[in-house]
């Protein structure tokens, strides 16, 4: 959303900006104290506006950090939205002159990138750990043993999320339940992964047909790449690849939950949330009933139809 230009924004003409990365945000120490002494009220609520804060004033000399820890963060009740953050919709209102509201759902978090650390051969887990040491960012290590043909596939990250991130994931599928919040506009670090499961459960919450849900997937693959500094076209057996990742991932889904409404449903939305959000998405405003699919790819021996054939 840094990104876009004032026109993009009007074309858009979102009201909502669902951002999947952790928010970060700039304090002085003193501000972190009113922080943690406020956290439990409701929302992001700026440190100048705690009653704390008109009895402490931050001294220049006292430094800066980044809050990124969970002990800083607002407590977000059972069955809620995440807080609004004041400080990116405040953001995006003086530097681009648009009133949106901005809501940050961390599908990375701490269980989840554990999950990807511990899955990385032991050579790489030591090269993380020694990063630092090095004066190099370790995530960036990470990041280069994600992909295909790499020790930790995109099948094997996506299963992880929808493991680990549970409840991540229903409070971002709880924004898309409120109608008065549309349109959205969705978006990670590359608008791929995070926001490419999130999608997902989208598409299959509204029985998009699968085929449908591996062509949107790989072409946002694809356009991912042409429009890098190479701009070079994929070639088509990396769009087979790409096409196979998110097949073993929906297979994994299906066989492990049944259904996208039998996950939501796991993860904390009530019915008539899954309802909302189809009321909301589909074009017709007409909910669809819910369905129980066959088994994904059927096994040996089986005469149950494959992943591409069923019936949608």
């Amino acid at each position: 959303s840094d990104d876009l230009s004032n026109q993009q924004l009007t074309d858009i003409g979102a009201k909502t900006f669902l951002d999947l990365r952790v928010p970060q945000k700039f304090f002085t120490f003193a501000e972190l104290k009113l922080l943690r002494h406020d956290r439990r009220t409701k929302g992001h609520k700026a440190p100048e506006q705690t009653e704390s804060a008109k009895k402490l004033q931050p001294r220049p000399w006292q430094g800066c950090v980044t809050i990124t820890s969970a002990a800083f963060r607002p407590c977000i009740p059972k069955h809620s939205l995440p807080p609004r953050c004041r400080f990116c919709t405040a953001a995006i209102a003086q530097e681009k002159g648009r009133t949106v509201s901005v809501f940050h759902v961390e599908l990375m978090q701490t269980s989840a990138k554990a999950a990807v650390f511990t899955s990385l051969p032991n050579g790489v887990k030591w090269q993380t750990l020694t990063s630092c040491c090095r004066g190099s960012n370790p995530k960036e290590t990470v990041e280069k043993n994600i992909g295909d043909e790499k020790p930790i596939s995109y099948a094997h990250l996506y299963k992880i999320l929808f493991d680990h991130s549970k409840k991540q994931f229903a409070q971002a599928l709880r924004i898309f339940s409120r109608s008065e919040l549309y349109p959205i506009l969705i978006h990670c670090q590359h608008g791929l992964d995070r926001t490419g499961m999130v999608v997902l459960l989208l598409m299959m919450l509204c029985h998009v047909p699968v085929k449908d849900v591996v062509k949107e997937y790989v072409q946002s693959e694809t356009s991912f790449q042409e429009a890098g500094p190479e701009g070079e076209e994929m070639h088509p057996d990396d769009k087979q690849m790409f096409a196979d990742s998110i097949l073993q991932t929906i297979e994994y889904f299906l066989n492990k939950w049944g259904t996208a409404e039998q996950y939501a449903l796991a993860i904390g939305l009530k019915s008539r949330e899954i309802l909302a959000i189809k009321h909301n998405i589909l074009a017709d405003g007409k909910p669809v009933e819910i369905l129980v699919p066959d088994l994904v790819n059927h096994q040996p021996g089986s005469k149950g139809p494959g992943l591409m054939d069923r019936r949608t």
